[in-house]
């Protein structure tokens, strides 16, 4: 569905909010020391808003073979649709492995929570999710690139 350019601004601003989530809670859950760094309330907090800006950010960049109507992708934004499937990194096997998780451990009551593992390496996601951002900022037209500030040029580099 094609979209009106005032609508993909105001949508770029949420997909903005979620790169800036990302970088932060990877950032905080990255530094914690256990326990005794945060209460395990806070911990767990800040690990599902991690989860869940993962999540939105790996369905926007790799849009699902059938999307709802109103969902924001970044093929949206982008000059060329098809060049940008061409040059868009693949998902890393981490991505595929941590979308499994977050929606089997986070947005789903699911079994399967019983089996998988809890350990999550933030710096590692956030750092292939960055590859991907700067690959998509790279493929939108110049007016578009300073709707995504916290993904554009002048944002954090990925360790």
């Amino acid at each position: 569905m094609k979209r009106i350019e005032e609508e993909l601004r105001e949508a770029a601003n949420h997909v903005d909010y979620e790169v800036q989530m990302l970088d932060a809670m990877a950032l905080l859950l990255s530094s914690a020391r256990g326990p005794t760094a945060m209460e395990k309330a806070v911990a767990n907090a800040c690990l599902e808003s991690f989860v869940l800006h993962v999540r939105n950010l790996i369905d926007f960049l790799y849009p699902p073979a059938s999307p709802k109507p109103d969902d924001i992708l970044s093929d949206h934004y982008v000059r060329d649709e098809g060049k940008w499937q061409t040059c868009r990194p693949p998902r890393t096997s981490l991505l595929a492995d941590a979308e499994t998780r977050v929606n089997k451990l986070a947005a789903h009551l699911t079994y399967s929570r019983l089996q998988l593992h809890r350990t999550w390496k933030f710096s590692d996601i956030r750092a292939d999710l960055y590859r991907v951002i700067r690959c998509f900022v790279g493929q939108l037209p110049p007016d578009r690139v300073t709707w995504f500030p916290s993904a554009g040029p002048e944002s954090k580099e990925v360790a």
